[in-house]
């Protein structure tokens, strides 16, 4: 933030018009009242996605998980943390893992599919939210299998 906006409080600063036309005049959200976050320049407007994001978890679960694959992408202390018992690794070492870590543990910790899997089958059942989510982000991806699968074998159109 500028020196400048620190010393303004809330004002108009962008105009929001919806892509579905609802904004325009006569429609549904025609006098809404909208607030942007600026995702790349501003270190306050992740802590406020994060907190909506938390706040879909349960009534919006699919918003969830699309909400926490963009904060995954843009916030670096959010690593997967995988679980390491005596003997994994690589010559005792532990290695790192680099997929988006999108499965919320509830303690703070986030891992990606395939460790959140491990989690479960070798420590702890995840919590309601982590279950949820990893279920969800399973048949997507065998949704998306799905469709490529039959698209393959679809005759090509003449």
């Amino acid at each position: 933030m500028s020196e400048n906006n620190r010393n303004r409080g809330l004002y108009g600063k962008y105009q929001v018009r919806r892509t579905d036309g609802s904004s325009d005049a006569g429609g549904k959200h025609e006098h809404c009242d909208c607030f942007v976050l600026d995702l790349t320049h501003d270190p306050l407007a992740l802590i406020a996605l994060e907190a909506y994001a938390t706040a879909c978890s349960y009534d919006y679960p699919i918003l969830f998980d699309d909400l926490n694959d963009k904060l995954a992408k843009l916030v670096m202390h959010r690593t997967c943390t995988p679980l390491y018992k005596r003997g994994d690794g690589i010559n005792g070492q532990r290695q790192e893992c680099s997929a988006p870590a999108v499965i919320p543990l509830g303690n703070g910790c986030w891992f990606c599919i395939e460790h959140a899997q491990d989690w479960e089958r070798r420590a702890h059942p995840l919590g309601p939210t982590g279950k949820g989510t990893l279920e969800r982000r399973l048949k997507r991806i065998s949704d998306e299998k799905l469709a490529l699968a039959a698209a393959e074998f679809q005759e090509p159109t003449k």
